[in-house]
């Protein structure tokens, strides 16, 4: 299987296999692909999907562990990250299909070695169509209000 990448950020796409086979693969002919958007945050993981809302928990340096799954916006275990998503999945109600489009959050300064450990883990747990990255500025900027205050007279 074949994951398409994209980076917005200025950079060019990649394409690369999917590592593993997804940790909850529970889709059925009822389910269609959808709009996911991930953020692992070094205190909080969050998670959109698209008709169903957001959700999210602890994760990395709150946990209050060594062995935290992300430390300083960056994935320190995969498995663990692997395993604070699944357990976001499993809080939707109805199963969320394979074959998604799926946006995930990257630190700014991510290297190309810390984008593919993001790559790999979004690749396990929901075997996206797609997946997108965003650095985490361009996210916050896009999420903000589009009109500008009003300067006093």
């Amino acid at each position: 299987m074949s994951v398409s990448t994209t980076v917005v950020s200025g950079q060019q796409s990649s394409s690369g296999p999917a590592d593993a086979a997804p940790a909850d693969s529970r889709a059925s002919a009822e389910t269609s692909p959808t709009a996911i958007a991930v953020s692992l945050g070094s205190g909080q993981t969050h998670m959109w999907v698209a008709g169903r809302g957001g959700l999210s928990c602890p994760s990395g340096d709150t946990v209050g562990t060594s062995h935290a799954p992300v430390r300083r916006g960056r994935v320190a275990d995969r498995s663990g990250c692997i395993d604070v998503l699944a357990g976001l999945i499993r809080r939707y109600r109805d199963p969320i299909p394979a074959g998604s489009v799926v946006v995930v959050c990257r630190p700014v300064l991510a290297s190309a070695t810390e984008q593919d450990a993001l790559r790999q883990v979004a690749a396990a747990v929901f075997a996206p169509s797609r997946l997108v990255f965003i650095d985490t500025v361009r996210a916050a900027a896009s999420s903000s209000p589009t009109s500008a205050p009003k300067s006093s007279r």
